[in-house]
């Protein structure tokens, strides 16, 4: 099951550390995975496998076209054994406090992701969560950013099979 529980020591994490040369101050929006079966869930990988922008006429696709592997915390990436019980995390975005831009969680930037990164306005995230002992989970999420990270917001709009 993948889902944003609102909570902002989980969801949305304050992080700063010093870079070798800079200081990095970062806010993190992460989405919760668990396992609600009776077996180990095995492999687990989530992807973002969709975005777009959201306005008052409805939903645009972006340029990305592909699904991608989000991060562990740490940027770490592969898949994990998911036991029934305890909450994992899942990098879905950084924005920095210095800098503006979106940055996605994903292990590789390509540069057709360039432009995605400049967008002011509310993006959708598509993501899917695979496991090669547990069925599918989709969810998706509204984020607001206008450049400025005071003003980043999450909007929960739901998980539909998990």
């Amino acid at each position: 099951m993948l889902d944003y529980e609102g909570k902002e020591h989980l969801n949305k994490v304050d992080v700063s550390y010093k870079d070798i040369s800079r200081n990095v101050d970062e806010i993190y929006i992460r989405v919760r995975l668990r396992n609600r079966g009776r077996n180990i869930a095995r492999k687990c990988i989530v992807y973002l496998t969709s975005l777009e922008e959201v306005s008052t006429s409805g939903e645009t696709p972006t340029s990305f076209a592909e699904a991608i592997p989000l991060s562990w915390p740490f940027h770490e990436f592969g898949p994990r054994d998911i036991p029934t019980g305890p909450d994992f995390y899942v990098d879905l975005v950084r924005i920095s406090k210095h800098a503006s831009g979106w940055n996605l969680c994903i292990e590789n930037d390509y540069a057709n992701h360039a432009p995605l990164k400049t967008y002011r306005g509310i993006y959708r995230f598509h993501l899917v969560a695979t496991s090669d002992t547990a069925e599918s989970a989709n969810f998706v999420l509204d984020i607001t950013y206008e450049g400025d990270w005071h003003g980043l917001r999450v909007h929960n709009i739901g998980s539909t099979i998990s």
